[in-house]
């Protein structure tokens, strides 16, 4: 029986001449075929109902849910590949600087728990942020909580309490 991949119609083993053929699969096909099965990260962070951020080793976002965009007051895409001082507008990333790289920085609740998850791999659960971030209206104090997890990799960062994340104006605009 000569056997053929019932995608790419490669023949995965030959039979004698005028054999009757049966259908397989060939590695590169399922390889393909599982790979399209598997949920992109944003995908399996829209299946969770708390704003959730995925975070790479050097404090770079790499995907982001809908209600972390929501909480956030941006779009996935201005979320992605940004730092995360970037990402929830603190003022001292928009220094020449930048996010991770200034005086302020080592003091970061976001980026201390996030480098430490990272590090042990413990879970952070609960720890209050409060960041100076600047937007439209002018500066503001946002207050709020966090909890990191990781996984594969990537460090998760889940904003817990929502109802604090309503910045109160620190100066005029």
């Amino acid at each position: 029986m000569k056997v053929v991949c019932a995608w790419c119609k490669k023949t995965l083993s030959a039979g004698e001449p005028g054999a009757r053929v049966s259908h397989g699969i060939c590695p590169e096909c399922l390889y393909r075929f599982e790979a399209a099965q598997t949920p992109t990260l944003n995908e399996l962070l829209e299946q969770i109902d708390v704003p959730v951020v995925a975070i790479d080793s050097k404090g770079v976002s790499l995907a982001a849910n809908s209600a972390a965009a929501r909480a956030i007051g941006k779009t996935i895409q201005e979320i992605c590949r940004r730092p995360v001082g970037n990402v929830v507008e603190c003022i001292h990333a928009h220094s020449p600087e930048g996010c991770g790289r200034t005086v302020h920085c080592s003091g970061c609740a976001i980026r201390t728990s996030v480098t430490a998850t990272y590090r042990d791999g413990g879970a952070r659960c609960g720890v209050g942020v409060e960041k100076l971030i600047r937007d439209a209206e002018g500066e503001k104090l946002a207050r709020f909580t966090i909890s990191t997890e990781k996984a594969a990799g990537v460090v998760f960062l889940m904003i817990d309490d929502l109802k604090m994340l309503v910045p109160e104006v620190v100066t005029a605009g």
